[in-house]
């Protein structure tokens, strides 16, 4: 039975590989993925539950509780839901499979062979990263991308995503930890130095092509507390810290004078209100307001905002959140960030670890451009940002080990 349980396991790691593989160019793929590891999963804990009579569902973790409670919130939410068949879909078929993806993760890279496990996942989503920025410069030469054959969006790159937005989300998310990997070793003359370079450059030439101006926001944000992280923390020396800081003002000197004229008017258009009518009080966000003060506590119910809104988005996931499950899950959603924020930003400071640095500024841009868009409503976005929670957790538990901190 052993061997049986060992073969789930090992079935469990490969299609979750894949499932985050799929996530950046389909949606079919990942689901099928996420299916088949479910199975697994359940097949391994009914093994282990009749051969050592084993209980424990989850490894623990720090997030454990505060993802259960958002569940819970959820859940409640579905109960007292205006459509209660439609939420409870969305409640099985999204939410629940987001945590659950979590869960599943940290099951894998928990394992004895964890620290293996973790550089796998990890070569699997900078390897589909780097096809995805190849993808977007295809795209941008050839006016359709390899993965999927997508065209441009009104000129703008979106890769083999359907929108521009949601492939900026994608680079916000992996381009500060690609960042991590050039601090990784130590060395500035090393053919791994010189590979996290120019495809973090590629990254950030797709990223400015997407016109995506909320993407330009969360990554504005994510490079900055990178920058201070790694000026205050992985550069050791005056002679590092000088060379850094000249880098990164050459760094912002070359993207000012190379941008095209359209991408400056697009990037000063940010600070004109009136080019952002939608998201005013008259738009999209005033609508949100307006439906969160009927159901404050619990909200409408899980995917029956757009019912509610004309079929639009809120194109803000928090006022979303909100006017869906109310301030209890926006609550329990929020605990879970503090969590992950509050643990991480204590560990970097003491174990100076520069991926778990990129694992963590990589999603505050991913959530500060959630304030613009819809990354949590997207399957594919929400399925690698609950993968790279899984991921942080599992960095930090490894740092905390390794360093004895």
């Amino acid at each position: 039975m052993d061997r049986w349980i060992n073969l789930f396991d090992r079935g469990l790691f490969v299609f979750l590989c894949l499932m985050l593989a799929f996530a950046t160019f389909s949606i079919a793929g990942t689901e099928i993925c996420f299916t088949l590891a479910l199975l697994l999963f359940l097949s391994k804990k009914t093994g282990q539950r009749i051969l050592k009579s084993e209980w424990k569902v989850f490894p623990s973790s720090a997030l454990n509780l505060p993802v259960l409670c958002f569940l819970l919130a959820s859940f409640l939410s579905t109960v007292f839901s205006i459509e209660p068949t439609k939420s409870l879909f969305v409640f099985i078929g999204k939410t629940l499979e987001y945590a659950l993806i979590y869960f599943l993760l940290l099951e894998v890279l928990k394992a004895k062979a964890g620290g293996r496990r973790f550089e796998i996942v990890l070569t699997v989503l900078i390897g589909f990263y780097a096809l995805s920025v190849l993808d977007g410069i295809f795209q941008h030469f050839q006016g359709v991308d390899f993965f999927r054959q997508r065209p441009l969006v009104n000129g703008y790159l979106t890769a083999a995503f359907k929108y521009y937005n949601d492939f900026g989300s994608y680079l916000i998310l992996f381009l500060p930890l690609n960042l991590g990997l050039l601090f990784l070793k130590r060395s500035y003359f090393s053919i791994h130095f010189f590979l996290s370079l120019s495809l973090a450059m590629l990254a950030g030439l797709c990223l400015a092509l997407t016109y995506s101006r909320g993407a330009w926001i969360g990554f504005i944000c994510a490079f900055s507390l990178f920058f201070i992280g790694g000026f205050f923390y992985l550069t050791t020396s005056t002679n590092q810290k000088i060379l850094f800081l000249l880098s990164v003002i050459a760094l912002i000197l070359l993207v000012f004078f190379l941008s095209p004229l359209s991408m400056k008017e697009r990037a000063i258009s940010i600070f004109h209100l009136e080019s952002a009518g939608r998201l005013g009080k008259e738009g999209l966000w005033y609508e949100a307001m307006r439906l969160v003060k009927n159901k404050f506590l619990l909200g409408y119910g899980l995917g029956v905002y757009m019912d509610l809104s004309k079929g639009t988005y809120a194109h803000n996931c928090y006022l979303q959140m909100l006017a869906e499950t109310g301030v209890v899950g926006i609550a329990s959603f929020l605990w879970i960030l503090h969590r992950l924020f509050t643990g991480g930003a204590r560990i970097f400071r003491k174990s100076k670890d520069p991926l778990l640095l990129g694992i963590l500024t990589g999603i505050i841009g991913f959530l500060i451009h959630s304030v613009f868009d819809t990354n949590l409503y997207s399957l594919q976005l929400s399925v690698l940002f609950w993968a790279m929670l899984a991921l942080a957790i599992v960095r930090m538990e490894m740092v905390l080990e390794e360093r004895r901190i």
